[in-house]
């Protein structure tokens, strides 16, 4: 009888969390997919070995069938420290599931440069040396800043920006919280960070000729930056940075 308990006992727990780990699942919508798996050969082994969703989907060409769920582990925040600017704020990420890789502490510089410009900045404090692309966005305007024309709120678990128009509405213009936390991921290869737009259309981005305007209203993959070129020494050709929106 004692066995047949405990056989009984760890039925309903696999139950449970297999029915907490749908509800995970389902509760997102096709437009809300943030693909898990958007490297070649996405698969369903492959998919749960990352532990995220598996959902196939027949509705619209190039949804993911491969999708983060809502409890995904996320980075939060350790500590914080106030600067003149801005803040850095250090994260951590308990159990990452995504590649074998994956840096656990990192650290998020947000520094206000100038009344239009703000700038993020992700670094891993064990990897000091690590390279950082040097590009010139022109100097900063002394501090303090007058006439701000944006603010920038931090929600600490799971770790998430919002960046709003400094007015009375505040309309958000980027948001990286909730559900979205879950697909912030900074390992050796591969970096990614997801924000919400306040938007329903936009333009670009790019050289790219297609329908305008973009709709947001469903799932679509857009490469950024593209460039166009006659081909000579020392250049490169035509192509697509991998960054995607």
């Amino acid at each position: 009888m004692d066995i047949i308990l405990i056989g009984i006992t760890l039925l309903l727990i696999n139950f449970i969390k297999t029915a907490e780990s749908n509800a995970h699942c389902s509760d997102i919508t096709n437009v809300q997919r943030l693909d898990c798996y958007p490297n070649v050969g996405s698969n369903e082994s492959g998919c749960i070995e990352r532990g995220c969703c598996w959902m196939p989907n027949n509705e619209q060409d190039g949804l993911p069938y491969c999708y983060f769920p809502k409890d995904y582990s996320a980075y939060t925040v350790v500590s914080t420290q106030q600067t003149k600017n801005g803040f850095i704020a250090q994260l951590s990420k308990l159990n990452p599931t995504y590649y074998s890789d994956e840096i656990k502490n990192i650290a998020v510089e947000m520094r206000e440069e100038t009344s239009t410009r703000l700038r993020l900045r992700f670094t891993a404090p064990s990897q000091p040396n690590r390279w950082e692309p040097s590009i010139q966005l022109g100097n900063p305007d002394n501090i303090p800043i007058e006439n701000v024309q944006y603010k920038v709120s931090m929600e600490k678990s799971p770790f998430g920006l919002k960046i709003m128009r400094n007015t009375k509405e505040q309309e958000v213009l980027l948001d990286s919280t909730g559900s979205l936390s879950s697909s912030f991921i900074v390992s050796d290869q591969f970096l990614q960070i997801s924000f919400r737009v306040n938007a329903e259309t936009s333009f670009g981005p790019g050289e790219v000729e297609q329908k305008y305007p973009n709709d947001f209203e469903t799932w679509t993959r857009l490469g950024l930056w593209g460039h166009d070129g006659d081909p000579h020494s020392y250049a490169n050709l035509y192509g697509t940075h991998n960054f995607f929106m």
